[in-house]
């Protein structure tokens, strides 16, 4: 019969969980630690370099006021129109054509 209970070797390792083997510290090889534990370095700041210093003169220097446009008098045309009335601009009333007149008014 497949349930026999009667010869029961290797049960135990039935449900036995298997042993977990802890992993070797091998220390052969701890190239890079002490720069891993290392504390940064301070970062070098460049070099101040003035050789060349064209300009500063001119970025320094008090702002000029600025120009005002030149008084041209040459041509003035047109001048004599701004300062006259304007003249008011009223459909023109033109009497030349009375056809039609007399039939409005009968």
């Amino acid at each position: 019969p497949e349930n026999d209970l009667r010869d029961v070797r290797g049960v135990r390792h039935l449900f036995e969980g298997k042993q977990m083997r802890t992993p070797v510290n091998d220390l052969t090889n701890v190239r890079g630690v002490k720069q891993l534990y290392a504390s940064p370095r301070a970062r070098r700041s460049p070099k101040n370099d003035i050789t060349d210093v064209k300009g500063v003169k001119k970025l320094l220097k008090t702002p000029r006021p600025q120009r005002e446009p030149k008084n041209d008098l040459t041509d003035v045309r047109g001048v004599r129109g701004l300062f006259e009335p304007a003249v008011s601009r009223s459909p023109t009333n033109d009497l030349s054509d009375f056809k039609g007149v007399r039939k409005m008014f009968r």
